[in-house]
C-alpha cells in the first residue's frame, strides 16, 4: 500500500549539488573514516523525541535524531545514540517510507516539487522482530530532497551504520531556515550529557 521511494539517493556519496561536488566522500576501501569525513564537512547536531512535537510518550521513548548540517544547507537526518534502536539494541525488520515522504519528486537545482517538512513531518516508520515500531520526523523545516532507498533492502543499516550509510533522509534549507535551525537542536556535548553518554 505504501509507495517505494522515487527520488534517486546517492548512498554511501551524498551529492552536493548540480556541480558534482561530493559532501560525502567515503570509499570503503580508504584510509579515511566515515566519522572523519562527517567531522571534516559537517556539524552534528540533535533533536530529542518529544521536544519537536511535544508529545511527551516521544520524549519519554527517546526517540532521539541526529541533524548532520553541511555549510551549503544539506540537512542529514538519521537515529541518534539515544534512540531505543541503538539504546535497546533492536532488530529492524523492514522501513514503511511515509506516503507523502515516498511520493515526492524533486527536479532541478532548486529541487522543485520537494516536498516541504516541519519538524513533525512524518518520514518513515521503523518497525522491528519484536513488533515495536518508531516514527522517524523530519526533525527540521526544508524541503525533502532525498531518501536513503538502501533501508528497503538493508534494513539493518540503521543500527549498524546509523551515522553513515544508515541515514534516513536528506533536506535542504534556505537561508532563513538556515539561521533559525541551531535554535531547537543539541550540540553534540549537550546531546551527550543529557543523555549520559561518552
Amino acid at each position: 500500500p505504501f509507495p517505494q521511494p522515487t527520488m534517486a539517493t546517492s548512498g554511501l556519496q551524498r551529492t552536493a549539488n548540480e556541480g558534482g561536488e561530493d559532501l560525502f566522500p567515503y570509499d570503503p576501501k580508504s584510509n579515511s573514516a566515515p566519522d572523519d569525513i562527517i567531522e571534516r564537512y559537517y556539524s552534528e547536531y540533535f533533536f530529542v523525541g518529544g521536544v519537536e512535537t511535544n508529545t511527551p510518550k516521544a520524549g519519554e521513548q527517546q526517540l532521539d535524531q541526529y541533524a548532520q548540517i553541511h555549510s551549503n544547507g544539506l540537512v542529514v537526518v538519521g537515529i541518534a545514540p539515544g534512540h531505543p534502536l541503538l539504546r535497546d539494541g533492536r532488530t529492524v525488520r523492514k522501513v514503511v517510507w511515509d506516503f507523502k515522504a515516498g511520493s515526492n519528486k524533486v527536479s532541478g537545482k532548486t529541487k522543485k516539487g520537494g516536498l516541504v517538512c516541519y519538524p513533525h513531518t512524518p518520514i518513515a516508520t521503523i518497525h522491528c522482530t519484536d513488533d515495536s515500531e518508531y516514527p522517524i520526523l523530519a526533525g527540521v523545516m526544508g524541503k525533502l530532497v532525498e531518501l536513503n532507498d538502501q533501508l528497503n533492502s538493508q534494513p539493518e543499516l540503521l543500527t549498524k551504520e546509523p551515522r553513515h550509510r544508515g541515514y534516513v533522509c536528506i533536506i535542504t534549507q534556505n537561508k532563513k531556515q538556515k539561521g533559525k535551525v541551531r535554535e531547537k537542536l543539541l550540540a553534540a556535548g549537550e546531546y551527550q550529557k543529557l543523555r549520559s553518554l561518552k
